[in-house]
């Protein structure tokens, strides 16, 4: 089972590789390519890219995970953790156009790209605090919004930066490649983070929560938990 699992993981990664590999070779050479290489060698555009790559990675790894808190240890049905994630979602929202109307003309990229960074990560490292017996508004609502916020700020940063300075023939491209990166990413990045040693321990913290039951200190107050989707 375990050469079984290798070859699994083994033969995709590197059949991806090799198609990348040739991506790059034949875009090279071709005539019209479909992604002109220079502009992903931008020295801008690049690091935009890939801090595109590593929010998208670390975003969708962490809902997924966020997900299997608050669905298997809490208990919380689909619709309250989808309620849950509410703040979230309007942080990043807000953080990101807070960073390109307000923020971003008056401090520039670099000094945004390294506060949020370093919000970003304590907003993840209160995330690491989580308990079966967390409170939900000190545990997770205020992790959400520190979090979004950051998030939405690095997401504004990159968005802007990859794409201004292109010039007619590579603005669509551009915008293109930023808009279509952070889902194939993340799809990547959710499937990828459960490796085998996880199981297990994800599995017994499941078993040990029948007592939350009777003792619900993470729920949702009863107004959002009476939220309720009508089709």
């Amino acid at each position: 089972a375990g050469d079984r699992g290798a070859v699994a993981t083994v033969v995709p990664l590197a059949a991806g590789t090799a198609l990348l590999v040739a991506f790059v070779v034949i875009e090279r050479r071709g005539a019209h390519p479909v992604l002109p290489l220079r502009v992903v060698l931008d020295r801008n555009r690049g690091a935009s890219y890939l801090m595109i790559l590593l929010l998208a990675v670390g975003m969708f790894g962490g809902f997924l995970f966020l997900v299997y808190y608050l669905e298997v240890i809490t208990r919380y049905s689909a619709v309250r953790a989808g309620i849950a994630f509410i703040p979230l979602v309007v942080c990043i929202v807000v953080g990101s156009v807070a960073t390109n109307t307000r923020l971003l003309p008056r401090f520039g990229p670099k000094r945004l790209v390294a506060v949020a960074s370093l919000v970003a990560v304590v907003g993840m490292l209160y995330f690491a605090q989580l308990t079966p017996s967390t409170s939900y508004w000190s545990g997770i609502f205020v992790p959400e919004v520190v979090f979004g916020v950051a998030l939405g700020s690095l997401f504004g940063v990159s968005f802007n930066m990859a794409t201004v300075g292109a010039g007619p023939d590579t603005a669509g491209i551009a915008s293109a490649r930023v808009t279509t990166g952070p889902p194939v990413v993340g799809g990547v990045a959710a499937v990828g983070s459960v490796p085998d040693w996880l199981v297990v321990p994800v599995g017994a913290l499941a078993v040990d929560t029948t007592a939350l039951d009777e003792a619900e200190g993470a729920e949702l107050p009863a107004a959002l938990a009476a939220v309720t989707v009508k089709v």
